[in-house]
């Protein structure tokens, strides 16, 4: 399906970005700022609970304390140029330049649950955001059943005008109805437009059976049977996003047709140059800072650069051109924190884990004790140090980030799950020799190759020494293209180990994607009866807390499997201008959507000014 290849291609692009890093328990920020946030924090800059501060900025008269409009935010997150403007074509660059403008039936609650709030989420986990952190955008609430799931619509949202397009009008439930049907049969998901024809239908297979406005406040989506991951799949997901039904009917491909409720609007697209938008007028959100309620944007103009040279970008970045930078790898940090130590920086967990997959239908994989050898022997510190320059191997396949009700920390997994993530050669050599193999045996890896997974073949070499070192095994590197490592892939044989990437994110998922006998991402052919049946009834319990405790027993029963050996995520660092005011390095709040915060800052252009820019 073309999300899954969407899905693949994204996380090539990120890891092009960055030399793979990893996760960490907590986030980072850097630089002290005068800034204002919501009602219940007044003048610091704020952080989760993991936090380092440094080279403060000075800011004293230069600092407005009260929120100023006008001035342009420019901003850079995975620039490049896109092919059109129709999300549900499923390219995820299109998902990308439509969230300022496009919006979903629910948001992260940032203002609550982020730094500026309780701090329990730095709200970067990308496309789940934990149920717990949601808020009501389009749907204002929401009821689930067994057989059914309940939207009711934010009264008094509004699309706005748009010269030959259509006037403004609210936004009511039969527009919603609309956008998921439309979603239902998109190429996006695997549809081809053909009413009936997406794989989340009932009769092919999926959940829903019907989505009908049954007032001009209501969605009733009826379905088959309950799906925990609901919200990831069906009103937060790739291709999601709700358009004008005006704009699709005159052509939603044209970025000029470009009509959502979200906090701006399109202005203008210069391929390898900008995208850039406009205020929406009539938008209903509202920023609470101090005590007091704004309309919100505060910025005249929020501009998203196409910047492909590195080079460029960080020049961009040093020189005041770049307001902000949404992702940075960790190589530069030395460079920038010499070069610009007035920037405010903000370290934060990626998504997606490089993990290494050990085929069990192969002998002796197929022996708990000797994954658990195979894993022992693997400097798993060493390894992420070196391709990841810093980071941490424990966040699989759950994160503290996106999974805090499921995660389970190493100090409180069972003891012999935990042994496995430390090194420790002659504890490895012995469970070897007890499974019968003191001597070692031949393995061979399949690597997917090119340019954006460099990482992946570092990796092995490294884990090649090792087991060599440590057990006698050797490793037989085979560097596949991305076409005959898919093919091997889909076929489950011809490997004994395989490089993997999975999302962590989304732990029910990433769950039955690797651990359900029959899913193509499998690669492990993990399969245990026991597991499929918990982990069946997980999916089908409606009580969230209820479901994550499941998930997190299943979480680390799996660890004790060792079927999969974590290398780690990707930490990203974010970069900006301490004249960027009510910022505290936040990212994803909704998919892939910045817009709602970008419409809460504003540029101090007489800090700007005092600092030379």
């Amino acid at each position: 399906m073309k999300k899954n290849i969407l899905y693949l291609g994204l996380s090539c692009l990120i890891l092009a970005a960055l030399v793979l890093s990893s996760c960490s328990g907590g986030s980072k920020t850097t630089a002290t700022v005068t800034s204002t946030s919501t009602a219940t924090q007044t003048n610091t800059s704020t952080t989760t609970k993991t936090t380092t501060t440094s080279a403060s900025v000075t800011t004293s008269s230069t600092a407005s304390n009260e929120p100023v409009y006008g001035g342009i935010f420019t901003y850079y997150l995975f620039g490049g140029n896109v092919t059109d403007a129709d999300m549900t074509d499923g390219y995820w660059p299109t998902v990308m330049y439509t969230n300022p403008i496009i919006e979903y039936p629910m948001k992260g609650d940032f203002e609550k649950y982020g730094p500026r709030g309780t701090g329990e989420s730095d709200f970067v986990t990308e496309q789940a955001i934990p149920e717990k952190f949601l808020t009501g955008a389009l749907a204002q609430s929401w009821d689930v059943t067994a057989t059914s799931i309940t939207l009711h619509v934010q009264k008094g949202i509004q699309w706005p005008a748009l010269a030959g397009v259509m006037a403004q009008r609210e936004y009511v439930a039969s527009d919603m109805a609309f956008n998921m049907n439309r979603f239902m049969d998109c190429p996006a998901v695997g549809g081809n437009r053909t009413v009936g024809s997406g794989p989340m239908w009932t009769k092919n297979g999926g959940f829903v059976d019907s989505i009908i406005a049954t007032d001009n406040y209501t969605v009733v989506v009826k379905t088959s049977r309950f799906n925990a991951d609901w919200i990831n799949v069906l009103a937060k997901s790739y291709g999601s996003g709700h358009y004008a039904p005006e704009t699709v009917a005159k052509d939603p491909t044209k970025w000029e047709n470009l009509n959502g409720t979200g906090p701006f609007m399109y202005e203008n697209y210069v391929a390898d140059s900008f995208m850039s938008y406009k205020p929406n007028a009539v938008y209903y959100g509202k920023a609470t800072i101090n005590g007091k309620q704004y309309s919100i944007p505060f910025i005249k103009e929020l501009i998203m650069p196409i910047i492909p040279e590195m080079s460029s970008q960080l020049a961009s970045l040093r020189t005041g051109k770049l307001d902000c930078t949404q992702a940075l790898g960790l190589q530069y940090e030395t460079t920038l924190a010499s070069s610009t130590p007035q920037l405010v920086k903000h370290t934060w967990l990626h998504s997606i884990d490089l993990v290494m997959a050990l085929n069990m239908k192969n002998k002796p994989l197929d022996n708990l004790k000797v994954r658990q050898a195979l894993m022992m022997a693997l400097d798993l510190s060493a390894i992420n140090t070196t391709i990841n320059i810093k980071g941490d191997y424990t966040c699989y396949p759950a994160d503290p980030q996106s999974g805090p009700d499921i995660f389970t920390p190493l100090n409180q997994l069972p003891a012999d799950t935990a042994a496995t993530f430390k090194y420790d050669a002659t504890a490895a050599k012995k469970l070897m020799t007890d499974a019968g193999y003191p001597n070692g045996f031949p393995l061979s890896i399949a690597i997917r190759t090119e340019p954006s997974t460099a990482s992946f073949t570092n990796a092995a070499q490294l884990m090649a020494g090792m087991w060599k070192d440590n057990l006698g095994v050797t490793l037989t590197l085979n560097a596949l293209d991305p076409v005959a490592f898919s093919n091997m892939m889909n076929s489950h044989t011809g490997y004994d180990v395989s490089t993997q990437t999975i999302l962590h994110t989304d732990v029910l998922k990433s769950l039955s994607m690797q651990f359900l006998p029959g899913d193509p991402n499998n690669y492990a052919n993990y399969s245990d009866p026991t597991f499929t049946a918990a982990f069946q009834a997980a999916a089908a319990t409606t009580d969230t807390a209820a479901r994550n405790a499941q998930l997190k027993k299943l979480c680390v029963q799996v660890l004790g499997q060792t079927a999969y050996i974590p290398i780690g995520a990707a930490d990203f660092t974010t970069y900006w201008w301490p004249w960027v005011r009510n910022y505290y390095g936040e990212y994803e709040t909704a998919c892939y959507t910045p817009g709602y915060w970008q419409a809460e800052v504003w540029i101090d252009q007489n800090m700007k000014k005092s600092m030379g820019y």
